[in-house]
């Protein structure tokens, strides 16, 4: 198995383990090429959430690529539609499953209509990416207040 596929099996489980702590019910909708890898209910709520697994350094970590199914789902879907990045971080010589069972990651929840506010976010649909709006780095626009652990 490669590390981006251990990455992204971890960041689903956590995803999986976080959305039943919050009473919702999550199921893994990866394979279905629906624009989103968890679809998450309640009585109260429905989330279909995109899931990035990361462990890139801050210091390249300047955007976050998403397909064109994603993007749709997201405009589509603005008020259901999540954006969970699970960044670990892990050095490069440390990159094992062991080290990656064990680290404790940092997580970013950021809903659909923050995504498409131009203000926030640039989606680049050429090259299928998200950027930060202002010229700042994705690192200062995802560690405000409000992404961090949802």
């Amino acid at each position: 198995m490669s590390w981006a596929t251990d990455i992204s099996r971890r960041a689903m489980e956590i995803v999986m383990e976080y959305e039943i702590k919050k009473g919702r019910k999550p199921e893994d909708f990866s394979h279905k090429k629906v624009g989103y890898d968890i679809h998450s209910n309640n009585t109260k709520e429905e989330r279909f959430i995109e899931v990035k697994g990361v462990s890139e350094s801050w210091n390249t970590y300047t955007w976050q690529s998403l397909h064109h199914t994603q993007i749709d789902c997201l405009k589509k879907y603005p008020n259901k539609f999540w954006l969970y990045i699970i960044r670990f971080c892990i050095d490069k010589e440390n990159r094992n499953l062991f080290e990656l069972q064990r680290t404790l990651p940092e997580a970013y929840m950021i809903p659909g209509g923050d995504l498409l506010d131009t203000t926030k976010f640039r989606i680049e649909e050429e090259s299928y990416s998200l950027k930060s709006a202002l010229g700042t780095t994705l690192k200062v626009r995802l560690q405000e207040e409000k992404y961090k652990n949802g």
